[in-house]
């Protein structure tokens, strides 16, 4: 229990503390207890908030000081007292406790809230640079008062909310769960207001967001996001089902990563693949990818045969004169045997496109033509030098 101060003695009091005693004692007798307040504060801010706690709040009385961080606080304190122990809300930071309260406050603007959500405000006034950057990090949360005070400041100081949507969405796809995401993205709005202008939203999805995405349900999230001409979109439906069979596929690195792509396509068997082709190409790193494929499938690795003649085809964009190209760089011999090989393979398998089977077929007339010119007692009258050179010959010739 607290003594009034006369219960004190007197003698053990120092002078000064005395002195402060008295003058405070008289003050009391002829202030009233708000400017007895007023005077605590600039002795102590803590001991003048207590004393302004004890009295009613009237707002059209005077301030008992000149300090909005002390008034917004005390008004903090009031709001909860009602609904938690004091225990409780002198143990809360002050920071904390000012940040709840002004959430429910509908006379604190957004300005005013500033200073809850870790902003210099003075800077944010006279820096142009860092209150456009605050106004966007502002954007990036899933906090409804926080991203609609984002918006409320960007009507304020003529910043386009296209670019707060962006934030929001980029935040809300790579940061929450799918549900939490699509909830946000729904109350929000961001769609409509985002493909208000398509091509910098395509654009900014693919620059920004992807390369933060971690996982492949956040990926299949985002494919939704394009239009229905756009790759990504076109591309949904399969990579959905190549995740399903293949569970260790790091989706986001299909899109990012050449060689993880080459190394996908080749593991996976030819007559699958087939079906699966069309759509690795149409990624943006897709073309590339097959193209490599290709190259290593030719001859095969150590864990997967040589490619049948028909993916080679495919990966190639069906282009004859990349498919011949890319036989022609085996020796002589080893290209005709190969065409051997690809003429059965091609007749034997059904739907192969006859532009594949009628130029493995010329161009095997073609090489074994040439070889017996080279193999008969005529071929001498031609200065094609060497056997060697001859087979170096044929390794350069022009596409056909």
């Amino acid at each position: 229990m607290y003594s009034t101060l006369e219960k004190y003695r007197k003698t053990l009091i120092p002078g000064e503390v005395q002195a402060d005693l008295d003058k405070f004692k008289r003050a009391s007798q002829i202030l009233s207890f708000k400017e007895l307040t007023r005077i605590t504060a600039h002795e102590s801010a803590t001991f003048a908030l207590s004393m302004a706690l004890l009295a009613d709040f009237d707002e059209n009385e005077p301030s008992w000081t000149t300090s909005d961080q002390l008034l917004r606080y005390e008004k903090s304190i009031r709001c909860f007292s009602d609904r938690l122990p004091l225990s409780t809300i002198i143990q809360i930071p002050a920071g904390n406790l000012l940040a709840a309260a002004n959430q429910e406050d509908s006379s604190i603007t957004a300005i005013d809230r500033l200073a809850d959500y870790g902003c210099d405000k003075s800077r944010f006034v006279g820096d142009a640079e860092y209150r456009k950057e605050t106004i966007v990090g502002l954007a990036m949360t899933e906090v409804e008062q926080q991203f609609q005070d984002a918006l409320e400041l960007a009507e304020k100081y003529h910043l386009d909310a296209w670019d707060l949507h962006m934030a929001s969405l980029e935040n809300a796809l790579t940061s929450l769960t799918i549900a939490e995401a699509k909830q946000i993205l729904k109350s929000r709005g961001h769609l409509a207001k985002l493909r208000t202008r398509p091509e910098d939203f395509q654009k900014t999805l693919r620059s920004s967001v992807l390369p933060l995405l971690s996982s492949n349900e956040q990926f299949i999230a985002y494919l939704s996001l394009f239009s229905e001409n756009e790759p990504e979109k076109k591309a949904s439906p399969v990579l959905k089902k190549v995740l399903e069979k293949k569970k260790d596929v790091k989706a986001v690195k299909m899109f990012t990563d050449v060689k993880y792509l080459t190394n996908l396509i080749v593991s996976i068997p030819d007559k699958i693949l087939w079906s699966l082709i069309d759509v690795f190409l149409i990624i943006p790193i897709g073309v590339e990818a097959c193209e490599l494929a290709a190259r290593q499938l030719l001859d095969g690795t150590d864990v997967r045969p040589p490619g049948h003649p028909l993916t080679l085809f495919l990966l190639l964009r069906r282009d004859v004169e990349e498919f011949l190209e890319l036989v022609a760089i085996k020796s002589r011999d080893e290209e005709i045997a190969y065409l051997e090989r690809a003429a059965m393979y091609v007749e034997a398998t059904p739907n192969v496109p006859q532009e594949l089977k009628d130029c493995v077929k010329k161009r095997l007339e073609a090489m074994t033509s040439s070889r017996e010119a080279t193999a008969s007692p005529d071929s001498e009258s031609f200065t094609f030098g060497s056997s060697s050179d001859v087979g170096n010959a044929i390794m350069n010739r022009r596409r056909r």
